[in-house]
């Protein structure tokens, strides 16, 4: 019968859950560690190997029982690679406890960038943020055992320690690899040669690496495995000495880690450790997950290294996106806010990040509220300090308990920072897809209409639309009376029924003037904030509101060049056109590639376009990410989210989304009608 090379730990923690764990089997004498199919590999007749020569091996731990103990020898329970930043690939049965359960990311960390456990630092430990197993996995036959682990920061790859093996080769996107092809597995697993139901003795674990050069012994269309039955090869290899002689394997404990041919020159990742009958037996090689057998499933969520960088203009240069706070996956930064009131503002060194010059003037950012334990708001701006009082008063981001909403700003920054203030307690994500360091001029900011608190009556009519309201911002001491445009901040608030806000451009307050376009998408009672890049007619911008409720504008900074602003056109309208509702139910639907440089106001060389994403109709929760593309392959999504939505919500959010020749691609989770506004471009 098949069985894992997983090792396995008992835990008793607050909650009543098992997990995979080698502080058991290593601490009790050789005890039971079978969990009824067996217990897993950890390498036999290898040799201790520096990190330096497998640089992307990763250790999954169980999560810190102790935050004061560093070692992980006691923690770790199965192996990984290292096949993105911020993606680690394992095996699907490292994933689930001894009893089947799956494991929630909270129970699990991983570490990479060093050879000995014992020696592994708590900041080298890195949380996992989502855990993606393959939906075909077979725990009853080890069939496509294979799963996926985003960690909440990326592991180090700057300094060399760590690096990123490929699993997208060509030479293995078919099938391969052959039989008496060379590869190399491993790990920090059991050094015992064991029978199919031994347990390893405890001083038999490994705390220094090893590993241990092996053969492929069956072809891809071969289900030829010495003694062992039960293979599928089609998603599994057998691996072993070529004369099936034994006594060098992967054993328990190895489980997940990598088999690499070419190790010592080209790296490849060719399969995972996955399953044997026993370790290092005569007759019985171990068997491995087929990695190209799932190169397009991993694809769907893995970016390749060789992902170009995204294109910049004269004044706004897009970057390949950064996570600067992510309070919801990291142990470092708390919840924001504080329960019904504020929290300290939180100060951010954008500047400080690899792709940010430090002397930038602004950053483009998504900022998502997620996690919510009550009604409240976040609000980002430049700051020399954590003082509270340098706050204006503006906000970007409204929610509401237990919501996820997310808003996409410009944000100035002072002396590369910006500072984020929470009302409420919730986690705060930001996201930034790039910069602005000329063309965009960031002000002081400043709040032309509020009809909550002015003369100025609510907008809009109920069940109707109200008249524009044509705002003249270039009369604001610190616009121009010749901006191009401006960035925005509007939100309806205090509503009296369903409606919308749009925004744009006009000589004149007659409503003939409207292009058709949307903001801020509200309900009743709801208090709901969208960006917007608004382009200015003689220094006016209208507002035209339908259905009854206040609106609140505030300006961030004005574009004098490098923003060339548009009469708004709409590329993407799946409700009223013959392309189809967007995603799949309950998954990724097939990217849609839209050529907006074949728009007759965008030039094919436009460097990134101002749009306004939304999402209507939904018929489940999901989320849309808008990213520049060479082709309508899901490999190119860098994993950004512009738009969360839920069943029958209308929601829209605004953003600038870098283009590739001419072309920008839109992924949906979840089915969803969807529509693009485009309102101008960077060039």
């Amino acid at each position: 019968m098949p069985l894992s090379r997983r090792l396995l730990h008992f835990i008793v923690a607050s909650a009543v859950l098992v997990l995979p764990s080698v502080a058991s089997a290593s601490a009790a004498s050789g005890g039971d560690g079978d969990d009824g199919r067996g217990v897993g590999p950890l390498i036999v007749g290898g040799d201790s190997v520096a990190i330096s020569d497998v640089p992307w091996q990763a250790s999954i731990l169980q999560a810190h029982l102790d935050p004061a103990d560093d070692d992980g020898f006691f923690d770790q329970f199965c192996g990984g690679a290292v096949i993105a930043a911020t993606w680690i690939v394992t095996a699907a049965h490292c994933v689930f406890d001894v009893d089947g359960i799956a494991l929630r990311p909270a129970d699990i960390e991983v570490a990479s960038g060093y050879a000995q456990l014992s020696a592994v630092p708590s900041s080298a430990r890195r949380a996992v943020a989502r855990i993606v197993v393959h939906p075909d996995y077979d725990p009853a036959g080890f069939d496509v055992d294979i799963a996926l682990l985003e960690l909440s920061s990326a592991v180090p790859l700057a300094d060399g320690t760590v690096e990123v093996i490929d699993v997208f080769d060509e030479v293995i996107r078919g099938s391969g690899p052959a039989a008496g092809t060379s590869v190399q597995v491993s790990g920090w697993g059991c050094t015992a040669l064991l029978g199919p139901f031994d347990d390893c003795p405890g001083d038999a674990y490994a705390d220094e690496l090893q590993a241990v050069d092996l053969q492929v012994i069956n072809d891809p269309d071969s289900t030829l495995c010495g003694a062992v039955t039960g293979v599928n090869a089609a998603t599994m290899i057998c691996a072993g000495r070529s004369d099936l002689s034994g006594g060098q394997d992967s054993c328990v404990g190895d489980s997940g880690g990598p088999l690499v041919a070419g190790a010592d020159s080209d790296p490849v990742l060719v399969g995972l450790v996955s399953w044997g009958e026993g370790c290092a037996q005569a007759g019985s090689p171990g068997v491995y997950t087929r990695i190209s057998a799932f190169t397009e499933w991993i694809g769907l969520y893995v970016v390749e290294a060789s992902t170009p960088p995204a294109p910049s203009g004269d004044g706004f240069t897009a970057i390949e996106g950064a996570r600067p706070v992510n309070t919801r996956d990291d142990a470092d930064i708390p919840k924001q806010g504080a329960t019904k009131g504020y929290g300290d503002p939180l100060r951010v060194n954008v500047g400080a990040l690899d792709a940010i010059p430090a002397d930038a003037a602004a950053v483009a950012v998504n900022i998502t509220a997620t996690g919510a334990e009550e009604w409240g708001f976040v609000a980002a701006y430049p700051c020399g300090s954590e003082d509270p009082t340098e706050w204006p008063g503006n906000s970007n981001v409204n929610f509401d308990a237990g919501a996820t909403v997310a808003n996409s700003a410009i944000v100035p920054l002072d002396d590369g920072h910006m500072c984020l203030v929470t009302y409420g307690k919730s986690d705060v994500i930001v996201d930034v897809s790039g910069y602005f360091d000329d063309g965009f001029t960031p002000i002081d900011g400043a709040r032309p209409v509020n009809t909550r608190d002015s003369d100025t009556p609510k907008q809009g009519a109920t069940e109707g639309y109200g008249v524009p309201l044509r705002v003249d911002v270039g009369a604001l001491e610190a616009i121009p009376a010749d901006a191009a445009a401006v960035a925005v901040n509007i939100t309806a608030t205090g509503a009296e029924e369903w409606g919308f806000v749009a925004a744009y451009p006009c000589a004149s307050d007659r409503f003939t003037e409207w292009p058709g376009n949307s903001n801020v998408n509200f309900d009743t009672g709801a208090t709901v904030a969208n960006s917007a890049i608004v382009p200015l007619d003689d220094g006016h911008m209208c507002l035209v509101t339908y259905g009854k409720s206040d609106v609140i504008v505030d300006v961030s900074g004005y574009f004098d060049d490098g923003f060339t602003p548009i009469d708004g056109a709409r590329p993407v309208n799946t409700r009223d056109s013959d392309t189809p509702k967007q995603g799949a139910t309950e998954g990724y639907g097939v990217p849609l590639r839209v050529n907006v440089g074949a728009l007759d106001a965008i030039p094919a060389d436009a460097a990134a376009v101002a749009v306004n994403i939304t999402a209507t109709g939904a018929e489940e929760w999901g989320f849309i990410a808008a990213y520049p593309c060479a082709s309508s392959n899901l490999v190119e999504w860098p994993g950004n989210s512009n738009v969360n939505f839920d069943t029958g919500a209308t929601v829209a959010n605004s953003a600038i989304v870098p283009l590739n020749d001419g072309h920008m691609c839109l992924v949906t989770y979840g089915k969803s009608d969807v529509i693009v506004d485009v309102v101008g471009y960077t060039d």
